[in-house]
């Protein structure tokens, strides 16, 4: 029997999860995978956005730390993410078909939707 894993999850914006779940169709699909891997780098990257975000920026947002310090820190994600993100398009384009296609599995398995009632408690 597996053995159950512990995930941290964040939120996206429903029409970021629609763009990605049409992709993820749209790719396996499609039998040409020509201009695929730079759409799915596109849409990790705004996920990772997102993530980079909650994740950093909302904390200490929520502490009260000043708009000086939140963007100092948020020019450093910028800048870390634009070296991430320029290797991670060179190494996508050099991707098959297939490969692409376990991309979009993993994306597929982390996109979900979590119902919360009216006081942000996960239903």
């Amino acid at each position: 029997m597996p053995k159950p894993r512990t995930y941290v999850a964040f939120p996206i914006p429903d029409q970021l999860r629609d763009e990605t779940m049409d992709l993820i169709a749209e790719l396996r699909e499609s039998d040409d995978h020509a201009g695929f891997a730079d759409r799915l780098i596109d849409v990790v990257d705004r996920i990772a956005d997102h993530g980079m975000t909650y994740f950093f920026i909302h904390p200490t947002r929520l502490v009260g730390l000043g708009a000086v310090t939140i963007k100092a820190l948020e020019l450093s994600i910028q800048t870390g993410k634009k070296a991430v993100l320029s290797i991670s398009r060179q190494i996508a384009r050099r991707l098959d078909r297939e490969q692409l296609l376990r991309i979009t599995d993993f994306l597929e398995s982390i996109v979900f939707d979590l119902e919360f009632d009216e006081d942000g408690e996960d239903a």
